[in-house]
């Protein structure tokens, strides 16, 4: 299945970041849907029709394994491209995009280690019940030499159907060699993925410190300029009273020395 991946600009828009968005978001929805998909088959793997679930299981998985490391890539262009815009909305937009994507790796190694489990039942009880692994090869050929001709083609036909067995079971064994490995990248996957989001909380948690600190500062602020003013409003009434009292006090030395001199003046006059 192709996937058109998002291509990096040197003049990177909001409609770049916001088209790199919707991809992600589209991708890990496509991801959902193709683990949703594969735990219905995993179900199935019992039936009569194993053989072509099996085929189609891979190629479903290996869809999925593609599409994931896609979207690895994309997610960490898009971190970039957050982390230079300082838009909190973007930030936190990226956090739930990284949580999604999370759950969705953890969903599908899920389903490959249910997977793993089921094949590894499956193969261990198809060689217990087939008898294959106590077929010893020199057995049939020292049997095929005391066979008449027409019994010797039947063994032969046996043999053949004995070794096509063997090698589809061999060849499941190689798949599910193939299914550890692919589980133990999806651990490493997941360990990023949450490293990524561990750090944006941090990030996040120091853009809401910083807030938090900004507006405190505001308020004391806001609280020393009320002071202040009050500071000031009753420094102005103090200099006001202190002015009236002077002219108080001058009005009434005014008054005593001209009643003084009032005084003074009759006495003369006598």
């Amino acid at each position: 299945m192709h996937y058109t991946a998002y291509q990096d600009t040197p003049d990177n828009s909001k409609m770049d970041i916001d088209r790199l968005a919707n991809l992600l978001s589209q991708n890990i929805q496509h991801i959902t849907r193709n683990v949703a998909e594969m735990e219905k088959m995993i179900k199935k793997l019992g039936t009569p029709d194993a053989s072509r679930i099996r085929s189609e299981l891979s190629y479903l998985k290996e869809d999925t394994t593609s599409l994931l490391k896609m979207t690895r890539d994309d997610l960490e262009k898009f971190e970039n491209q957050v982390r230079q815009s300082g838009d909190r909305t973007r930030k936190m937009q990226l956090d739930r995009i990284k949580a999604n994507f999370k759950q969705t790796i953890e969903r599908f190694k899920q389903a490959q280690e249910t997977l793993l489990r089921k094949e590894r039942e499956s193969i261990a009880r198809e060689r217990a019940t087939s008898g294959l692994d106590s077929i010893d090869p020199s057995f049939h050929n020292e049997e095929r030499n005391l066979l008449i001709p027409q019994d010797r083609l039947a063994q032969t036909q046996a043999q053949v159907r004995d070794q096509e067995q063997i090698a589809q079971l061999e060849e499941r064994e190689i798949a599910l060699r193939q299914i550890e490995t692919d589980i133990l990248g999806l651990n490493d996957m997941f360990r990023d993925i949450g490293i990524m989001i561990q750090d944006q909380g941090h990030l996040i948690d120091n853009i809401e410190a910083h807030v938090e600190t900004a507006n405190l500062a505001v308020n004391k602020g806001e609280k020393e300029i009320i002071k202040a003013h009050r500071y000031k409003k009753s420094s102005r009434k103090l200099t006001f009273v202190i002015i009236c009292i002077i002219l108080g006090v001058f009005i009434v030395v005014i008054v005593i020395i001209l009643i003084v001199l009032a005084i003074a003046g009759v006495f003369n006059h006598k």
